[in-house]
């Protein structure tokens, strides 16, 4: 939605997830917001039909780190791109890094009976921190045919009430 604010009622946006029930989220969001500028598609990023060289920029929030085929998803988003166009993404760091995620699975580890797997090593399985370590993002973008690709650590706070 921020996006379709900021390319206007000229521009559009095309938003895709894998998950019907997030998709009718968003829809609800996008309703509310009164935007008529965004496309929901169902789809599978690692398997993404988009034309070839279509959209003149694409974001991925949090998303990246669960594709069970890297590769193959950042080649579609990849292909999907005008040359020259840019590609932002965010993903969460290692858990240390992580405490709005690290602490809640700490505790259900503690808590729980019997206790959640932790996490599976990033080279194993996708997960919440599997692209956290240093230069992993940038490695699986540049190996994925991106140039220029430039990655920043972002420090996020969250303000929660407490009851």
């Amino acid at each position: 939605m921020t996006l379709a604010k900021i390319v206007g009622p000229e521009g559009r946006v095309v938003a895709t997830d894998q998950s019907a029930g997030m998709l009718a989220v968003a829809g609800e969001r996008i309703k509310d917001e009164g935007l008529g500028n965004i496309e929901l598609i169902e789809a599978d990023t690692e398997s993404l039909d988009l034309p070839e060289n279509e959209f003149d920029g694409a974001v991925c929030r949090w998303g990246l780190m669960f594709l069970p085929d890297l590769q193959a998803g950042l080649q579609a988003i990849r292909r999907s791109l005008k040359p020259g166009a840019k590609f932002a993404t965010a993903v969460w760091s290692t858990p240390d890094k992580t405490p709005v995620l690290s602490i809640p699975i700490m505790v259900a580890q503690q808590m729980l009976d019997p206790a959640p797997a932790p996490p599976p090593p990033p080279a194993l399985a996708p997960n919440l921190f599997s692209l956290g370590p240093a230069g992993a993002l940038e490695s699986a973008l540049s190996a994925a045919g991106f140039n220029d690709v430039e990655g920043n650590d972002l420090q996020i706070d969250f303000d929660m009430e407490s009851s």
